[in-house]
């Protein structure tokens, strides 16, 4: 099943990367794209809340990007930006 087509499905893809060096990535979608990025807040974390193109499926998912000390994290779903905030919130507040 291609990612388009997961999305589609109604599934959610959670993305977990190691930060390395360099700025996290949410803090570098909200400085390099103001216009496509959101802040808002994950737990105690800055995140980028982005309305991404659309997928060959016509999906325009809804992508959450934050990043703790050790990794950058992607949430991906066809879900609303309210949806999509309230599960990353979910996830980082259970792990604490």
């Amino acid at each position: 099943m291609s990612t388009s087509h997961f999305a589609a499905a109604g599934g959610i893809e959670l993305d977990r990367d190691p930060i390395g060096a360099g700025t996290p990535f949410a803090g570098y979608l909200l400085s390099a794209f103001p216009d496509r990025a959101g802040e808002v807040a994950i737990g105690p974390f800055k995140a980028a809340l982005v309305w991404a193109d659309p997928l060959e499926s016509g999906v325009r998912p809804h992508n959450l990007y934050w990043s703790d000390d050790e990794y950058n994290y992607a949430l991906i779903a066809d879900r609303s930006a309210v949806e999509i905030v309230s599960l990353g919130r979910s996830m980082v507040c259970q792990a604490g």
